[in-house]
């Protein structure tokens, strides 16, 4: 005969023993303990397709318009999220051989925090902060013993992430894990770049919630 922990009438503790069977103290701070318990956000990928600029490849230099179609060739980016206790995220950009992890709190969010440096999602960005482009060279030197060539791709590739990464995210942002592919061919003026900075934007507006992911319920296409 099962042996069960026996109250005393008051649904309270008898005999100094914990009351678990009902609304005692215990199960009140194990209930609180749940609702505070934050799990890990689900895995989700986003792409971005290339383009090509059907007319008025050449004015578009001098800032005219232009008629441009998407391409079946795209970008994809798909966001693990790491435990609370990995402060890194890290880059995985396996298509150009770069991977590489950064310490959350060392980078330097104190420059990029600044009221008269950040941003909102809805901002519009037409050039490059200086100040913040120079807060992040000492950490895109990410592949020192790479040949020239390679290191310079690298080092775009970190920049161009870092400099998004730290213009929305914030320093409690969760440890993650971005592995980016791509079927575009760089340098073919087919977008590559413009994809990839697509992919990894709208990764970190859905990590904020100022973007929403496809519905369950949703197609697949």
């Amino acid at each position: 005969m099962h042996k069960g922990v026996r109250g005393n009438g008051t649904n309270g503790p008898s005999n100094g023993m914990p009351h678990v069977n009902g609304d005692g103290p215990l199960v009140h701070r194990i209930k609180a303990d749940r609702k505070q318990s934050s799990p890990m956000a689900p895995a989700f990928m986003v792409s971005a397709p290339g383009k090509v600029i059907v007319f008025g490849e050449h004015s578009v230099v001098y800032g005219k318009a232009a008629i441009a179609a998407a391409i079946s060739l795209r970008s994809y980016l798909h966001v693990t999220t790491l435990s609370k206790s990995k402060r890194t995220v890290s880059l995985r950009f396996t298509d150009i051989d770069l991977v590489h992890t950064w310490n959350i709190d060392e980078l330097p969010w104190d420059t990029f925090q600044q009221p008269s440096k950040k941003k909102s999602y809805y901002s519009l960005v037409t050039e490059l902060d200086p100040d913040l482009v120079a807060a992040l060279e000492p950490h895109v030197d990410v592949s020192p013993d790479s040949p020239e060539d390679i290191r310079r791709v690298h080092r775009n590739g970190a920049f161009a992430f870092l400099y998004l990464f730290l213009s929305l995210g914030s320093p409690s942002f969760p440890g993650c894990l971005y592995t980016l592919r791509s079927t575009i061919p760089i340098g073919a003026g087919l977008g590559s770049s413009a994809s990839i900075a697509v992919c990894v934007s709208a990764a970190l507006l859905i990590q904020l919630r100022t973007l929403s992911g496809p519905h369950p319920d949703q197609p697949p296409e």
